[in-house]
């Protein structure tokens, strides 16, 4: 056996020793490690903790800034900011403080803050906690344009007045009252609403309606403009020279003394109707009696007693011969024809009359002219084919004139040589810098034709339309500049009239259609009014001259596109078949993208989120740099 030098045992033993602490050493670090990563976890988790609690009460901030402004109507200033929280307390889900978290919260308008093309709002807010820490979020607001509904009605007084007999509503509708339904049995089919119902009661004869996108009841109540506010916008009109003198004020005037015709001018020639190419031309009476708002529109009173032939005298309402219109007043018997010498004298309508002639009485001759299948006509006064088809300023009859235009005339209108460029009033800024959108009538006004452009109407008196009013554009994309777009605004009524035109009229008797180029009516815009939208006479005249999509309907369909936004509900037909048939088709756009200065609901929906650099942050400094001018 051999037994090892104790020298090298005693190396053995520190070779060992070492490796024991080294061993350790490693463990050590090993552990050491450990614990410093679950220290430093805990810090990171302790950070993002907060981070996500600061965020949290930021957020918490913008949406108690969002509450207080729909909670506070018109608490914004025009220019500037407001502070609705400073260095407050934040406070938890049960409303005990958060201990150290300190928040302040700003609000002002932002992006385009003339209210041309919406109402944006801001609100920012920024919590700090003891240790230097912050957080800075911002929330952009759309403050809710009237636009975005096809009805909406603020009291529900009359309870004869409810949905049914076929009504269709495509778009957003709310009432704050009770909504009304006809029974199936007392007014077939049921009303059909294809968006989104909201009232701040509830729902009678719920059963009876279909209601594709559903219903909400007992919502918050959403209030109006007062007509303070709309006399406001008088202002932006005449920046663009667009005061308009309108006839006598008045709920029940149904026969204003001016009207305003939309109409578009193709200045280039190329055949299409350009952004620049809309304007609208105004004609007025120059005496206001029965007589004149009759002329003015060509309201003879067609839903009148039975038995009638109320047009029989009509200056506006006849037919045609030999390319040119004669009056059904004009018609004579056949010993009082129109001889050579008089004013109206022409040889080939002279000729015509004779040809309708049915007897010697002049009223059977009147009848028979207004009889006329595909060949009876109404206008409205003032209209060049009135005057043989050559526009003339002042009317031949001493009834109405046309009213010039108070600003300068556009050259590319003066270069066509038109007779009436001188009366044409340009609704686009390439002819009219200084336009706003806005069109503003001193007192009631009749209102027809075909919209080239953005621009709202606002009266002091009632809307009367005596005509189709359509689009002459309509682009499928919301915020396309070529689209055109129409707001119609009054403190008092928007009137359907029942003239010669809209109405089917009686002739010996008999109801006769078709005065008008189609048998519906037509409405492109958005209608709010502080009155009512409502038909004239909306329970006489025919009952089933005009049916409306197979039903029968004594005025037809009233065919519009938009909405209606309105103090009272009012219906525009009657079970029994007066009047006309509602058709309403949900214009998205207008909703997305309002008629210039459009009301708002004062309710402001979120929009986009933004983290904003807390670094330096300034709420002066920040609202200064991102608020443009005018």
């Amino acid at each position: 056996m051999t037994t090892p030098h104790p020298d090298l045992r005693r190396a053995e033993r520190g070779v060992a020793l070492v490796m024991a602490l080294f061993i350790a050493l490693i463990v050590s670090g090993i552990a050491l490690g450990a614990i410093l990563m679950t220290s430093n976890s805990k810090l990171i988790s302790r950070f993002h903790v907060k981070e996500a609690a600061m965020t949290a009460a930021a957020d918490g901030g913008l949406e108690v800034g969002r509450s207080t402004l729909n909670g506070r109507r018109g608490l914004l200033p025009v220019d500037g900011y407001v502070t609705l929280e400073n260095d407050a307390a934040v406070l938890d889900a049960a409303g005990a403080a958060i201990p150290g978290f300190r928040r302040s919260t700003y609000a002002a308008r932002t992006g385009n803050r003339s209210g041309q093309f919406g109402q944006f709002a801001s609100v920012i807010s920024e919590v700090r906690d003891p240790r230097g820490a912050v957080a800075v979020r911002r929330v952009e607001l759309t403050e809710e344009s009237f636009a975005k509904y096809a009805l909406f009605v603020d009291r529900w007084e009359n309870t004869n007045t409810r949905f049914g007999c076929g009504s269709l509503l495509a778009g957003p509708v709310h009432i704050n009252a009770d909504l009304l339904i006809w029974s199936t049995a007392q007014c077939p089919p049921p009303p059909v609403f294809r968006g989104e119902v909201t009232t701040t009661g509830t729902i009678r004869e719920a059963s009876y309606g279909v209601f594709e996108q559903g219903y909400q009841e007992q919502v918050a109540r959403i209030e109006m403009p007062t007509p303070a506010e709309l006399a406001q916008m008088r202002s932006l009109a005449t920046l663009g020279n667009m005061v308009v003198p309108g006839g006598t004020v008045g709920t029940g005037v149904t026969q204003p003394e001016a009207r305003l015709e939309f109409l578009v001018v193709d200045l280039d020639g190329d055949g299409d109707a350009d952004a620049n190419e809309g304007f609208f031309r105004v004609y007025r009476g120059t005496t206001f009696n029965n007589e004149t708002r009759e002329w003015l529109n060509a309201d003879g009173s067609p839903s009148g007693p039975p038995a009638a032939s109320p047009l029989r005298n009509s200056l506006n309402c006849g037919d045609w011969a030999g390319g040119k219109f004669l009056a059904a007043s004009l018609h004579r018997d056949a010993d009082n024809m129109l001889v050579p010498g008089h004013a109206d004298y022409d040889a080939t309508l002279v000729a015509h009359a004779h040809a309708v002639a049915v007897g010697g009485n002049a009223n059977d001759n009147r009848d028979a002219s207004l009889a006329q299948v595909g060949n009876r006509v109404c206008y409205l006064g003032g209209d060049p084919a009135l005057s043989g088809g050559t526009f003339d300023p002042e009317s031949d009859n001493g009834l109405g004139a046309w009213v010039e235009f108070p600003g300068p005339t556009p050259a590319a209108l003066t270069a066509l040589g038109r007779a009436d460029a001188d009366y044409l009033w340009p609704i686009s800024r390439a002819l009219n810098p200084n336009f706003k959108g806005v069109i503003y009538v001193d007192g009631s006004i009749a209102i027809s034709g075909a919209v080239r452009g953005r621009v709202t109407l606002v009266t002091t008196g009632n809307v009367v339309q005596t005509d189709d009013v359509t689009y002459s554009q309509q682009p499928a994309d919301c915020f396309d500049e070529l689209r055109d777009v129409l707001g119609v605004v009054t403190p008092q009524n928007f009137v359907i009239a029942d003239n010669g035109i809209n109405s089917p009229t009686q002739v010996d008797g008999d109801w006769v259609p078709g005065f008008d180029e189609t048998r519906e009516e037509f409405f492109h815009g958005v209608v709010l009014t502080l009155g009512s939208r409502m038909a004239e006479n909306p329970g006489s005249g025919a009952t089933a001259a005009e049916p409306c999509q197979g039903l029968s309907q004594g005025r037809g369909c009233y065919e519009s596109l938009g909405g209606v936004i309105q103090r009272d509900m009012q219906a525009i037909g009657s079970t029994s078949g007066h009047g006309w048939k509602g058709r309403t088709t949900y214009d998205v756009c207008a909703g997305r993208n309002p008629p210039p200065y459009f009301p708002t609901t004062g309710v402001y929906k979120r929009n986009s989120y933004y983290e904003i650099d807390p670094v330096g942050f300034d709420p002066a400094e920040w609202f200064d740099a991102n608020q443009p001018e005018f």
